[in-house]
């Protein structure tokens, strides 16, 4: 709570790390110019975390190779409530935010804008996962209430995953 995490680097999740069942707040936080070198340029939310993130700024995070340069959930929950996302950038998806293997997301009155994606989803990326053995896992996202740059076509939803469009949703420049 109340926090600033600037310039961290790491392979994933530079600036805050949460794993294998954490239930983490994480309250009016800024993360800027924070650089992972895989996935989760300032946040990674690993293997059943369940986070909630509120009133948060990500802002220049970067996610080197990989994917999430704002926030990355990997077989893990969150719900995203009041935040900004923007200038993050994401070599492959999810220049925001990135959900992946029965990951999911509920953003609710967030800003998700100037964001980019090497490949795909430059605000939001939700993919499916087969891990060759493992059973095959979809992510879903639900958005409502929040200024998504690009609306609907700046998401990508893989096979297998399912995005949520719900009421109130604009593409308007907040003119920050």
């Amino acid at each position: 709570t109340n926090s600033r995490f600037t310039g961290n680097a790491g392979a994933y999740g530079a600036a805050v790390n949460f794993e294998y069942e954490s239930r983490p707040l994480i309250q009016n936080c800024q993360f800027v110019n924070n650089l992972g070198y895989y996935d989760g340029g300032a946040l990674r939310c690993y293997y059943d975390c369940n986070a909630t993130v509120v009133n948060c700024l990500f802002s220049g995070n970067s996610a080197k190779w990989q994917s999430g340069a704002g926030a990355v959930l990997y077989k893990s929950n969150a719900d995203i409530i009041n935040c900004t996302f923007v200038h993050n950038n994401a070599a492959r998806r999810g220049g925001a935010l990135y959900c992946n293997r029965d990951s999911h997301a509920k953003v609710t009155n967030s800003i998700l804008w100037a964001n980019s994606a090497g490949i795909s989803g430059d605000q939001i990326a939700i993919q499916y996962y087969d891990a060759g053995g493992a059973p095959p896992a979809g992510s879903t996202a639900e958005v409502s209430f929040s200024d998504i740059q690009g609306g609907r076509d700046q998401v990508f939803v893989d096979e297998g995953c399912q995005l949520h469009w719900l009421d109130g949703n604009i593409d308007i420049n907040p003119l920050f």
